[in-house]
């Protein structure tokens, strides 16, 4: 995969009893995967961390952890 300023990551989720898919977007296409529940939390997770890493870095102007 290419890795662009268009390639883009959707989550989508429809329900309870239904798969959640992480599809990754980019100029070569597309890949969908289902996650388990587990592993989407701990994503979710890592990318509210980096996030908040980033948020803070900024209002303070120094750069976010590598």
């Amino acid at each position: 995969m290419t890795e662009t300023a268009e390639t883009r990551a959707v989550v989508t989720w429809d329900g309870p009893g239904e798969p959640i898919i992480l599809t990754v977007y980019d100029a070569d296409g597309e890949i969908a995967v289902a996650l388990l529940p587990k592993r989407a939390l701990t994503l979710a997770q890592e990318l509210q961390t980096c996030a908040v890493s980033a948020i803070k870095a900024d209002h303070w102007n120094i750069p976010p952890p590598v």
